[in-house]
């Protein structure tokens, strides 16, 4: 497997509006794998896991407490031993 670090950027470190960002990792069948709340600089999320080649999804969402605080825009980076690996989901806007 590879070892991957998924990093959700938000308010933070300006690569977004969303203030407290949360990351999760699922399988395929939808199971959660690993999920993290400020891993990351400040307040933004990183986990890091090891993962065979399949299908796997990373969800994002956030701990506000209020409607203004979940919700905005954020940045997600996946990273496979430090070089970035590129989305090719073709459906994807």
């Amino acid at each position: 497997g590879h070892s991957y670090t998924i990093s959700v950027a938000g308010a933070a470190t300006g690569r977004g509006t969303l203030m407290d960002p949360f990351v999760s990792f699922f399988d395929a069948d939808g199971k959660l794998l690993a999920s993290n709340d400020d891993g990351g600089v400040g307040t933004n999320a990183q986990l890091t896991d090891t993962a065979e080649e399949s299908v796997y999804f990373v969800g994002v969402s956030s701990f506000g407490v209020s409607e203004e605080s979940s919700q905005g825009t954020y940045e997600v980076t996946l990273t496979d031993n430090g070089v970035p690996v590129t989305d090719d989901y073709s459906a994807n806007p």
